[in-house]
């Protein structure tokens, strides 16, 4: 049994070197300090990819502000903004300068479910510099420049609409009023430097691989990418238990933004901030910095008539319309014959020499061709449903539109709320029903119809009204 004990000990050997070599490597990432908080990491690999070198503690420890502007329901932003053990803490003599909690922050467990929306200790608490030194510690971790706190569980971020058309968008539309009191325009905001989800990993992407690339390429200038801090980074924090303090933060909370009049009207949590003024052409600096990224060139300039002049497109005959259908979707598609008739009108104005018609299936496009495609578009015409989110990426001209159509009866305000933010005008068909914004009801509903696998479409109602915008 020599042999036995030669190959046993071997093993062990082995794991001896072995555990002494991931101890030599933790040492080197993994340092402790003593603070009034008990053991505290002083420095970690994976934190420090998205935050700062801890440093010590300012005395007194600064207050957290509200700078002006910079609140409202569901979007608050806050300068000095500290974090710990998963807790918010806003540092403050008083707390009536601030909103009240109910409009800053949501418990996840609440959402939909018809709860006492109070708050309780455990997501946000006001208090004092003196509570903050024993509370927060001597030990701060700085999350320099400005952070996007999306305070809102999975299923309310993984589509296309959700994430672009109402957490993105409500937070850029915030953040250009904030710059606009702040002496900045609209295309010199400075990136955020953090986008932070604490209730998800990689569950925001969304089902159509949208939502992820197209946050790399709209927030990317030159060497500077913008990253994505998601609940296993927010969980390392909390782990290493030390105090992040964050210097310019937005908390966005879904929950707490349908609380506004206007999101209740409108089912989107948006509306909360349309009664602010925002900087006219406040997306473009987005727009066009997503565009040219996914392109690799700059982006189509699209002139008051529609058409494309820079880069010169040689097959153009004029403005581009462009159809998304959804006919091989398993819910919300026309009647076959309307469809058919539809395709047909459209080409139609290609023969004549009036539009680019473009009668696209999204699915069976590439990524680049997709915005290939949408950032050329003067008329968008499409069944409610995520395609319509494109129009985020189309120029916005005095021609410019969205053509939406829906079963008789059914209204959702998804598609008019980001068309109000482009500068888009925006139609809802009703099969040979026009309705404009003023004709809109009170608020969004919809019936046993809205799914419906043939909704009709009165083609002569539709074609007069694409052959007016492009007059």
């Amino acid at each position: 049994m020599p042999f036995r004990r030669i190959r046993n000990g071997g093993i062990l050997a082995l794991l001896a070197i072995f555990g002494f070599y991931i101890i030599l490597n933790l040492h080197e990432y993994w340092n402790y300090v003593e603070d009034s908080k008990g053991s505290v990491l002083l420095r970690n690999e994976s934190t420090l990819r998205h935050y700062g070198e801890l440093e010590e503690a300012p005395s007194p420890i600064l207050e957290t502000t509200l700078p002006g502007h910079g609140a409202t329901h569901g979007f608050t932003f806050l300068d000095r903004l500290y974090a710990r053990n998963g807790v918010f803490y806003i540092v403050t003599y008083n707390s009536t300068s601030f909103p009240p909690k109910l409009q800053m922050i949501s418990q996840l467990k609440q959402l939909g479910g018809g709860y006492d929306l109070e708050k309780t200790e455990e997501e946000l608490q006001f208090i004092s510099p003196e509570e903050a030194r024993t509370v927060l510690g001597n030990y701060f971790l700085p999350a320099k420049g400005v952070s996007v706190i999306i305070n809102d569980p999975p299923e309310s971020l993984n589509s296309y609409y959700q994430w672009w058309g109402e957490v993105i968008l409500g937070f850029w539309r915030m953040y250009a009023v904030l710059g606009l009191y702040n002496g900045f325009t609209a295309d010199a905001l400075p990136l955020p430097e953090r986008f932070i989800l604490p209730n998800t990993d990689d569950e925001w992407r969304d089902y159509l691989h949208l939502n992820a690339p197209i946050m790399l390429a709209a927030f990317n200038r030159g060497q500077f990418t913008t990253q994505i801090v998601d609940r296993r980074i927010w969980l390392d924090n909390i782990r290493i238990r030390v105090t992040v303090v964050y210097e310019r933060a937005i908390l966005i909370s879904r929950a707490s933004a349908l609380l506004h009049p206007l999101s209740v009207k409108y089912q989107n949590m948006v509306g909360s901030t349309m009664m602010l003024d925002v900087p006219d052409r406040f997306w473009e600096p987005i727009r066009t910095t997503t565009v040219q990224s996914i392109l690799g060139r700059d982006i189509p300039y699209v002139d008051k008539h529609g058409i494309t002049v820079n880069p010169p497109f040689p097959n153009s005959t004029g403005p581009v319309v462009t159809y998304i259908s959804r006919q091989v979707a398993e819910e919300r598609m026309l009647r076959q014959d309307d469809h058919e008739r539809l395709v047909a009108a459209l080409l139609e104005l290609g023969s004549e020499g009036i539009a680019e018609v473009h009668i696209e299936y999204m699915e069976d496009l590439t990524f680049q061709m997709q915005f290939e495609v949408i950032a050329r578009t003067t008329v968008l015409i499409g069944i409610h449903g995520a395609g319509l989110t494109h129009q985020l990426w189309m120029p916005a001209t005095p021609k410019s539109t969205v053509i939406e159509i829906m079963h008789p009866n059914n209204y959702l305000y998804n598609y008019l709320m980001i068309a109000l933010n482009m500068g888009h005008k925006h139609y809802m068909i009703w099969n040979d029903t026009v309705l404009t914004k003023e004709d809109s009801p009170e608020y969004g509903h919809t019936n046993d119809h809205f799914d419906n696998r043939a909704i009709p479409l009165h083609i002569p109602t539709v074609m007069s009204l694409v052959r007016e915008q492009l007059r």
